[in-house]
C-alpha cells in the first residue's frame, strides 16, 4: 500500500471546469438505495488470527517464470492471463513481458519513449479477448498491440485514469478512485472515447490519495468494484447497467473526516483504509490496514453469504509464501505471484483454483 499526495497529471483550471461541468450533465449514479437491514455489517475488530486457504481454494497450479538474459522482472504490478499466455506488468521497468502457460518467455511490449507506438508510464493493461489484443493505459490514452508486440493504434481518452476495463461493445469502465478532486470515482466512457458519464463519486470528506495498482476486476463480462474509499459498496456493471451488488458497511466508524489531503500521515493513522480488493465469480477478498490496528482481512462467500475477517491469510494448500494479488480473475480462480529468494530469479505465477 501506498498513501501519497497524487502524482497525476492535472488539469488546466479551464479545462477541469469544462470537464466538471460535463460530468455534471452526464451524471448518473449507479442503481440500488440501501436500507439498515440490507446492509452487511462487518467489524474489522472482530477478527480471528489467520484466515486459511483451505476456506476458499481447492487446489493450486504453480508456474514458475523463466529468467533469461533477455528478461529479469523488477516488479510485478499486475497480471493478465488469456488460456495461453501471461501478460506481466513490470513497474519498475514499465514494461510488459510476455509468457506461455508454462512459464517460458516469449516476448515484451512496446518500449519507453516519445515515438509511435513507445510510452513514458503504462497505469494499466488488459487483454482484449475479442480483437485477441493487448491493450495498454498510458494515463489517458490506450495503446493497442499485438500479443507478439506489434504496435496496432493509440486512441485519446476524454480523462486520465489509473484502471479501466473494456465492455464487449467496446465501451470503457474507467478508475479514478484515488484521486482526491470533484472529479474522483469511476466513469463509463462510450465505444467514441466522446460521451462519458460519472458511475460513483467520492465523497468530499474521504480525500486521503491512494495507489492500489488497480481498482476493476471483470468476469464473464461484468465489470465489478468497490465505491471510492472509504465506501465498500461492490457494484457490478453489466451490459448497460450498474447496480449495488454487495452493500458491505465496515465498522468500526471512521474518528475523523479528511477533507485536506496533507493531514495524512501513515505514523498515526488510526482508521482503516483499504489497500486491496479482489473478487471473482464466487468470493470477494479485501485488505484494510491502520497504523494503530495493523492489517484485516475480509473474505465473502457470494454463494452462502459467509463472511470472515482475520488478521493474516496463509496458504495450508500447497504452504508455499502467501503471493501479491493480482486482477486475473476468469475461470472461477485468482492469479497470484510469489517472489524469487534469488533476485536473479523471476517470480512464480501460483493460480488458485476456487471452490
Amino acid at each position: 500500500m501506498h498513501i501519497r499526495r497524487s502524482n497525476f497529471i492535472h488539469f488546466s483550471m479551464s479545462h477541469k471546469n469544462i470537464f466538471l461541468s460535463l460530468t455534471y450533465l452526464l451524471l448518473c449514479a449507479c442503481s440500488g438505495k440501501v436500507t439498515q437491514q440490507q446492509a452487511i455489517v462487518i467489524d474489522l475488530m472482530d477478527a480471528q488470527d489467520s484466515i486459511p486457504y483451505s476456506v476458499f481454494v481447492d487446489s493450486i497450479e504453480t508456474i514458475p517464470l523463466e529468467t533469461t538474459d533477455s528478461c529479469l522482472i523488477g516488479y510485478i504490478q499486475d497480471i493478465a492471463a488469456t488460456d495461453d499466455r501471461f501478460f506481466i506488468l513490470d513497474q519498475k521497468q514499465q514494461t510488459v513481458w510476455v509468457f506461455d502457460r508454462q512459464g517460458n518467455f516469449i516476448n515484451r511490449i512496446g518500449k519507453r519513449g516519445n515515438g509511435p507506438g513507445e510510452y513514458v508510464r503504462i497505469s494499466q493493461i488488459e487483454y482484449d479477448k475479442r480483437k485477441q489484443m493487448i491493450v495498454l493505459l498510458v494515463w489517458n490514452r490506450l495503446m493497442y498491440y499485438t500479443p507478439d508486440g506489434r504496435y496496432i493504434k493509440s486512441e485519446e481518452l476524454p480523462m486520465g485514469a489509473a484502471d479501466f476495463k473494456l465492455l464487449p461493445d467496446r465501451s470503457l469502465i474507467l478508475s479514478r478512485s484515488g484521486e482526491t478532486g470533484d472529479d474522483a470515482g469511476i466513469y463509463y466512457v462510450d465505444s467514441t472515447r466522446t460521451v462519458y458519464r460519472h458511475l460513483i463519486s467520492r465523497k468530499p470528506n474521504h480525500r486521503v490519495p491512494m495507489n492500489t495498482h488497480w481498482e476493476l476486476y471483470s468476469y464473464e463480462d461484468t465489470v465489478c468494484f468497490m465505491s471510492p474509499l472509504f465506501d465498500n459498496f461492490v457494484y457490478h456493471y453489466y451490459g448497460d447497467s450498474c447496480t449495488l451488488a454487495y452493500p458491505f458497511v465496515m465498522k468500526p466508524d471512521l474518528h475523523r473526516d479528511y477533507k485536506q489531503t496533507d493531514e495524512v500521515s501513515l505514523q498515526y493513522f488510526e482508521d482503516f483504509i483499504r489497500t486491496v480488493y479482489v473478487e471473482n465469480r464466487n468470493w470477494i477478498i479485501a485488505s484494510y490496514w491502520s497504523a494503530k490496528h495493523d492489517l484485516r482481512i475480509m473474505l465473502f462467500d457470494k454463494k452462502g453469504k459467509n463472511v470472515f475477517i482475520g488478521k493474516e491469510m496463509t496458504n495450508d494448500v500447497n504452504y508455499r509464501d502467501w503471493g501479491g494479488w493480482t486482477s486475473a480473475c476468469e475461470h472461477n480462480q485468482l492469479v497470484t505471484f510469489d517472489d524469487s529468494n534469488d533476485s536473479d530469479e523471476n517470480p512464480t505465477i501460483q493460480i488458485l483454483h476456487l471452490k
